[in-house]
């Protein structure tokens, strides 16, 4: 009789098998997560066991699988049957808050999402149930701050829960998603000394997988400069640029930032200088798109507003893989074509599709018009 081997991913399913329903369920969590090799979303059905800050592990049958923080999307945790459908709940009105043609009141939305996540753990609160009730505690600090977005009382309770969870959660995987937040948030009010103590932190912070800690030390970089401590930040930059080689796509990031640095400065002709080289360079495309927003800035502080205007046009039009840069773009341009060439129909074609593209949910620049339109639409 013919033997086959026994696989560990047979083993696995057939562990699984053995399982019933409920058992099953008892046991997993559904982790959502981007497969490199299939270079797509899966969604997962397994136990985990091990969370860290630059991976989790989880349990299948007799097999473990591993999968990088950076390609996490979101995890359902198993919270017990008789929770899960506040959890549910808690999770579909927080998914209300990010789509800009949602149907639901924000503030309802958010309230009910709050509520529902506050309850969900407090129900779980005498289960050994360690990772869920910290990512509820995290999913209650990232909702605040999506909430504080278009709410600025939100801001400061949003950043306080948001602190305590880095204090008390040093090693979770989602350390870094926090982090960013936190710093976003002191951003936008206006309390740069704070973001800058929260990216100078993280970016020293050995257990993050090098990759976020270099993405730390660029939002360190941009905090300074818009705080205007441009020594500082160049002082940072020059740091980073002996990481990269000049031909790497990074290293390349690192001049745009260091002649953003000129610009803040108000040193616009070795800005323009800079950026001229990396745009007719072998650059990155990537990098061409950051490169042309910046030097649309660079004139546009120079009071060149026609010349900006081309720039951002670039990007739209050719540079447009980066879709932060390209929302960056389209913010710019929805101003420019009003003010430039006093075409009000396609300034506002600008912001339309900044503020409903689904491509841009989430980003600084779609956020950004939105306040500014919602402040516009109160006076």
């Amino acid at each position: 009789m013919t033997r086959f081997a026994t696989t560990p991913l047979v083993a696995g399913l057939a562990a699984l098998m053995l399982l019933t329903p409920a058992q099953a369920q008892q046991e997993t969590d559904e982790i959502t997560y981007y497969d490199r090799t299939a270079k797509k979303e899966l969604k997962l059905q397994a136990k985990i066991t091990e969370e860290t800050p630059t991976r989790i592990s989880a349990k299948i049958g007799a097999r473990t699988q591993e999968i990088p923080t950076a390609d996490l999307r979101e995890i359902e945790y198993f919270v017990g049957a008789g929770s899960k459908p506040t959890y549910r709940k808690a999770m579909n009105n927080e998914a209300e808050l990010t789509k800009l043609d949602s149907k639901v009141e924000p503030k309802k939305a958010f309230d009910e999402a709050l509520d529902a996540y506050k309850t969900v753990l407090t129900e779980i609160g005498t289960k050994e149930l360690v990772y869920a009730k910290r990512h509820l505690q995290f999913c209650i600090g990232r909702l605040m701050a999506r909430r504080a977005e278009t709410d600025p009382t939100q801001a400061e309770p949003a950043a306080q829960t948001l602190e305590k969870f880095l204090k008390d959660n040093p090693e979770a995987w989602q350390v870094g998603r926090a982090g960013k937040l936190l710093g976003q948030i002191q951003e936008t009010a206006g309390n740069n000394a704070a973001a800058v103590k929260v990216y100078e932190d993280l970016a020293a912070n050995a257990s993050l997988p090098k990759e976020t800690r270099q993405e730390f030390d660029f939002l360190l970089a941009r905090a300074l400069i818009q705080g205007g401590k441009f020594a500082l930040a160049q002082d940072k930059l020059n740091k980073i640029a002996k990481i990269f080689s000049p031909n790497e796509a990074q290293g390349q990031r690192v001049q745009v930032y260091l002649a953003e640095c000129q610009t803040a400065a108000k040193k616009y002709d070795e800005a323009e200088t800079e950026l001229k080289k990396i745009l007719t360079g072998p650059s990155d495309v990537m990098v061409k798109g950051m490169a042309a927003n910046a030097l649309g800035d660079c004139y546009q502080g120079a009071g060149k507003p026609e010349e900006a205007f081309w720039q951002y046009l670039w990007v739209d039009q050719y540079f447009n893989g980066d879709k932060a840069e390209h929302a960056r773009a389209l913010y710019n341009l929805a101003k420019l074509f009003d003010q430039v060439k006093h075409d009000a129909a396609r300034s506002e074609a600008c912001k339309e599709q900044l503020l409903k593209g689904k491509e841009f949910a989430g980003l600084e620049y779609q956020k950004k018009l939105a306040r500014e339109s919602a402040s516009k639409g109160m006076n």
